[in-house]
């Protein structure tokens, strides 16, 4: 008899953004701890959404956990493309299904005991999936003759670590994030980008653009002397779902 139609699944999402990524500026080897029980809760893998220049490096993709004692392997197959055939949307993230999926097998489970998880992306030729990093180095912000839009110039230096970071991904009025060295997050929006010089909007006094504590302090972008970014367009989501152990 099949049960699962009287099981109550829950939805773990689990975001790249939500790392220390001025540390961790790498996107692949994602380190986390699991906020859930995992000796009363049944974890099963079900979808990865990735940025869309991904499906032109693999047509499926590796994904390991590690929690410093086992490893578990998954495998993901592209399902659904960000792009709608009936209009021009482009959308900016692929879904991509886990093998088998469709069956009811052990193998789509999480069979881990610690909750502290390394997760890592591999291709198809089982090289380390190449995801970009964060945490985009700031040369140098300077003010525009228009009114509350900035210039700021991004490192360059490195050519494969610059193309890593996914610019080409971020459209007019997209936001960016800008972390201060003080760790104050600035939200900006972007106005355009030429090379390593993005032309950003931002109004110091306008609540919505930025973080409570950047608008409480009123920061003035001219005057950061460290600063970093980090590129929203670029980051990828990995969907778990859960069961309680024991249900009628």
């Amino acid at each position: 008899m099949n049960n699962k139609k009287n099981i109550n699944y829950k939805t773990l999402i689990i975001n790249s953004y939500n790392r220390d990524w001025t540390i961790y500026n790498n996107r692949n080897n994602l380190s986390l701890s699991v906020n859930i029980d995992l000796t009363k809760n049944i974890i099963e893998s079900k979808k990865l959404l990735m940025p869309k220049y991904v499906k032109n490096i693999t047509p499926y993709i590796n994904m390991t956990i590690n929690d410093g004692k086992k490893t578990q392997k998954f495998q993901f197959i592209l399902n659904n493309t960000g792009s709608r055939n009936d209009t021009n949307y482009d959308g900016n993230w692929d879904t991509w299904s886990i093998m088998n999926g469709e069956l009811e097998t052990i193998n789509n489970i999480i069979q881990l005991n610690n909750k502290e998880w390394v997760i890592s992306f591999t291709d198809f030729l089982n090289n380390e999936l190449d995801l970009g990093s964060d945490s985009i180095n700031i040369v140098r912000i300077t003010k525009t003759f228009d009114d509350n839009q900035y210039n700021i110039l991004i490192e360059k230096t490195d050519i494969m670590l610059f193309n890593g970071h996914q610019l080409n991904l971020i459209n007019k009025y997209d936001n960016i994030l800008l972390k201060t060295g003080d760790d104050i997050d600035i939200i900006l929006k972007v106005i355009e980008i030429n090379n390593n010089n993005i032309t950003v909007l931002y109004d110091k006094n306008d609540k919505k653009n930025a973080s409570s504590l950047a608008s409480l302090n009123k920061v003035e972008l001219t005057d950061i002397t460290e600063a970093y970014l980090l590129n929203y367009k670029a980051q990828y989501s990995i969907i778990l779902s859960y069961h309680s152990r024991i249900f009628k």
